[in-house]
């Protein structure tokens, strides 16, 4: 809609296109029988076109092919009073016959050709007579007659085709979306076409860049690409994965500007720019996910147990929406681990080797060994943690920690036994961590035994238990001795044929970081039949003779002597 609210006219007839231009706005509209125009625009006719209008007045205006008109005052007047309207008959009718008029070109005929051209337009008054016009060359009927020219317009009109006056197109889109589009000929940009048609089979987007368009032609931008048809439609898709695009922020901005060439039908061109402003938006932190490789085994990400040497193995993954700048671990870079894999070794010997990452995915690769050795316990879990550290392109970062636990190995006391016989007089001996079947699981922390009974056992003092039977020494290294108490009236009245005897020693194994286990020690004494008593009658004459002792007749001698009894199961 015009900026002006004047009407001064109606189009009464018309061939081709004709259009009415506001100077103001450069709206363009096409004009069509019927229509209004406006005091203040600029009517244009193309090749072959003509128009005429009816003003408000009555009288009409006709306007020839390529010709352009301003409607203003010289042309449409301004109001005038009735009386000021009043002409005398009889001058009029003087001045049509004295004539004075210089032949026009037809304004309805004639071949077009570019260029430029002058040519006239003429107020013609209705009257009450009507009559045959006689023209010389072919015309378009009418019936009116032509009495007289009121107010003639003497400034011929140039002619020459301004052509197309391209304006730069803007649209806008943010960071993350995925395209924005438009149309750079029919949009907001308002392209001033000129003499030609605002249609899409007279005027063309030719080329973008230096690029000849045609139905779909793909420009690549510095942050996306154009797709752009000849009739100026178009598509910018945006690059998310450009890390300029990508470290924008709220309130920050880029351009990538295209310049585009249109062309009309007779070959005019202008050229301008689409200019495509992409805004930052705040974007999410990094996000850092680790795997749980053990299966929740422990509360941890990863576990090994002490001293087993034992290798595992995880993944761990990293994204941003901005993209990935930096990866570090433990502030190393891990970034060319593919290539140079990253070997972090901790205080214990333990050994973490980043293995790989693939910037596609964010998928971190790793593997951690155990030193095959011991690690303190005391204080509850071991855990080795390693700091994952992600920067994005924007600068922001977040963090996580891979923790991987060292498991402990309690040890495992178990019940240990021993025996001997009734009169043995050497004690039996034996170890209760390390011997035969009763020999304890020992974890990786050194392990001694530090109690038997209640009473306590130290490297440099051992326990003595005074039992039932017999007397236990019991060293921390698990080694003991028990010697049998053959004087133990039980123990001697022990035979082959009775039941056994056996006494206990409960002990406790404690490893280096506090972790126990107890067992007992079990010792049996068998006993044997015993031989029949003896007698043991001293020879107390040294075998003088073949008695056991002698005396001399008359003499009154006194001797002496001795025996022995004894029995393996005691005198009765």
């Amino acid at each position: 809609m015009s900026t002006s609210t004047v009407v001064v006219g109606e189009v009464s007839n018309l061939e081709g296109m004709v259009r009415a231009i506001d100077p103001v706005t450069q709206e363009v509209r096409i004009l069509d029988i019927g229509d209004v125009v406006f005091k203040g625009e600029v009517l244009v006719t193309s090749s072959p076109a003509n128009v005429i209008l009816t003003l408000n007045d009555g009288e009409m205006l006709i306007l020839g092919r390529n010709s352009e008109l301003f409607l203003g005052s010289d042309v449409v007047g301004d109001d005038i009073s009735e009386d000021e309207a009043v002409v005398d008959v009889a001058t009029l009718q003087r001045f049509v016959l004295e004539g004075n008029f210089e032949a026009l070109a037809e304004p309805a005929a004639g071949d077009a050709s570019p260029g430029s051209a002058v040519e006239q337009a003429a107020l013609i008054e209705r009257t009450a007579a009507e009559g045959e016009v006689t023209a010389g060359f072919k015309t378009r009927s009418a019936t009116f007659v032509s009495s007289i020219i009121d107010d003639p317009f003497d400034g011929g009109l140039d002619r020459d085709d301004e052509g197309l006056l391209a304006k730069p197109d803007v649209n806008v889109i943010n960071e993350d979306a995925v395209s924005v589009g438009g149309n750079v000929i029919q949009g907001a940009g308002n392209d001033l076409l000129g003499a030609d048609q605002l249609v899409t089979d007279a005027t063309y987007v030719v080329n973008v860049d230096g690029v000849a368009v045609g139905n779909a032609t793909v420009i690549v931008g510095e942050y996306g690409s154009l797709e752009i048809a000849a009739d100026g439609g178009y598509t910018y898709i945006l690059d998310n994965g450009n890390s300029n695009v990508q470290r924008l922020t709220d309130g920050q901005s880029i351009t990538d500007v295209f310049t585009y060439t249109l062309q009309d039908g007779d070959n005019d061109t202008s050229s301008t720019t689409l200019t495509i402003t992409i805004n930052g938006v705040n974007d999410a932190s990094p996000v850092i996910v680790i795997e749980d490789a053990d299966g929740s085994a422990t509360s941890s990400d990863n576990s090994v147990t002490e001293g087993t040497g034992e290798i595992v193995s995880g993944t761990m993954t990293v994204s941003a929406e901005v993209g990935i700048a930096e990866v570090t671990l433990d502030g190393q870079d891990i970034t060319n681990a593919s290539v140079t894999p990253v070997v972090i070794t901790t205080a214990e010997g333990e050994i973490l080797t980043v293995t790989g990452y693939d910037p596609t995915t964010g998928v971190i690769t790793y593997t951690f060994e155990e030193a095959n050795g011991s690690n303190d316990h005391t204080d509850g879990s071991v855990i080795n943690r390693f700091t994952l550290e992600v920067t994005d392109n924007e600068g922001k970062t977040n963090s996580d920690t891979l923790d991987i636990e060292v498991l402990d190995t309690a040890p495992e006391a178990k019940d240990d036994v021993n025996s001997l016989t009734e009169d043995d007089v050497d004690p039996v001996t034996g170890n209760v961590m390390t011997a035969g079947a009763g020999a304890d699981t020992i974890g990786a922390d050194v392990t001694t035994v530090t109690s038997v009974d209640g009473n306590s056992v130290t490297s440099s003092q051992p326990a003595t238990i005074v039992g039932t039977y017999g007397t236990l020494v019991l060293n921390s290294d698990g080694s003991y001795s028990y010697t049998l108490d053959n004087s133990n009236s039980v123990v001697q009245a022990l035979t082959s044929s009775t039941q056994p005897l056996s006494e206990s020693f409960d002990y406790i194994i404690t490893d280096f970081d506090g972790d126990s286990s107890s067992a007992t020690l079990t010792i049996t004494i068998h006993g044997v039949t015993g031989a029949p008593p003896e007698i043991v009658i001293e020879d107390a004459d040294g075998s003088a003779t073949s008695s056991d002792n002698s005396v001399t007749e008359g003499t009154g001698e006194i001797v002496s002597g001795t025996m022995t009894v004894s029995a393996e199961v005691g005198i009765a």
